[in-house]
């Protein structure tokens, strides 16, 4: 019910049209309320537009939205990974870590992001702690 008071607002708001609410709620049927709910509305709003651009690679909204579920699903398959698990993320800025926020989102995981710098004993400490 708050998510129908939500689109109300929204509507009356100016900031969504009906046709963007129709397009929002197909999203959230298909994914759940997540990140990858808000890369398949930029999708069909914005496919074509470059969204993403590192060192080796520059992505649409569209090639993003298909790189991470794909990945979503490989994560699932292989690691089974499940809703509400506690994945750790240690990486660089690039491409591929958006794509794997975008997946495990999808997923359902629980993410912490790990600075790369951290120090062996913070990590077990880190690993002992969550």
């Amino acid at each position: 019910m708050n998510l129908i008071r939500l689109f109300i607002a929204l509507s009356k708001s100016g900031l969504l049209s009906l046709s963007s609410i129709g397009q929002l709620l197909k999203a959230i049927l298909k994914h759940g309320i997540n990140l990858m709910t808000l890369l398949e509305f930029a999708s069909n709003k914005y496919g074509e537009n470059v969204v993403l651009v590192d060192d080796s690679d520059e992505l649409t909204y569209s090639e993003l939205l298909k790189d991470s579920m794909q990945l979503a699903k490989v994560l699932n398959d292989k690691y089974y990974i499940k809703p509400k698990q506690k994945i750790g993320i240690l990486c660089r800025n690039h491409a591929s870590l958006v794509k794997a926020i975008f997946a495990l989102s999808r997923l359902g995981s629980h993410l912490y992001f790990i600075n790369v710098e951290i120090g062996k004993v913070q990590f077990h400490q880190l690993v002992e702690k969550h």
